[in-house]
């Protein structure tokens, strides 16, 4: 799966930026940022890792656009659920 330079949601654009160090500098593998529409990913990481990474990010970006409120604890079984249907093309719209 390629990771996208930009995502939109519900009519607002996120930029994805690959980013250097952002875990050894930063302790994370990926942020998103409400404040400036963008995700940043750990470029450091094995492209499957960042893939996941990724659609955790999305997630957040859907929780706050949408202001679920969600707890951080689900979002990242509904990423990785979301990973393996994109990954493996399980679902198809005709």
């Amino acid at each position: 799966m390629a990771i996208p330079t930009s995502i939109t949601i519900n009519g607002c654009e996120i930029t994805v930026h690959h980013t250097k160090h952002l875990m050894r500098d930063y302790g994370r593998f990926g942020e998103y940022s409400s404040c400036e529409m963008c995700i940043n990913i750990d470029d450091d990481m094995a492209d499957q890792k960042k893939e996941l990474v990724f659609c955790h990010e999305m997630i957040e970006a859907i929780d706050d656009i949408y202001s679920l409120s969600m707890d951080h604890a689900h979002i990242q079984p509904i990423a990785v659920a979301i990973y393996d249907i994109i990954k493996n093309k399980r679902v198809e719209f005709n």
